[in-house]
This record gives structure tokens, sequence and C-alpha cells, in this order.
């Protein structure tokens, strides 16, 4: 068997959801991708296993904020 060789300007490791909007982004601005995963592209992975889901918190919370608050107790 022949080794392959393969020429990109970039390479990302992984096809779960962020290494696939890596993917497109870079080929977006012109770059040639190769994108590399040890499976299926698409059928592994964190965001697969995690089967689309969002979790949300509901109910009565502290309003949001963007400085960190860390309270020793």
């Amino acid at each position: 068997m022949e080794p392959l060789q393969l020429q990109a300007d970039v390479h990302i490791v992984g096809s779960g959801t962020a290494g696939m909007m890596a993917a497109r982004a870079a080929a977006d601005e012109g770059a040639r991708v190769l994108l590399i995963d040890k499976s299926l592209i698409g059928r592994r992975g964190a965001t697969i296993f995690a089967q689309m889901n969002v979790a949300v918190a509901l109910g009565e919370a502290d309003d949001d904020n963007t400085r960190f608050n860390l309270k020793m107790r």
C-alpha cells in the first residue's frame, strides 16, 4: 500500500461541531483544509454523543454577571 500524501493550508483534528465549523470558516477564507478524524466524519465525538441536546436552567436565578465573583464559604 502506497502512503497517501495530502497537502493543505489548515489541518483540523476532530470532526465534531467545533472541527467542522473551523474547517468551514477556513475554507470560506480560501484555505485548503484537511479534516482528520479517527472515525467516520460526523459520526463520532462529543457532539454526536450529546445527541445535540441543549441544557438550560429555568426558574428563578440570579441575573447574569460578566464579573467573576468567587465566594469563599
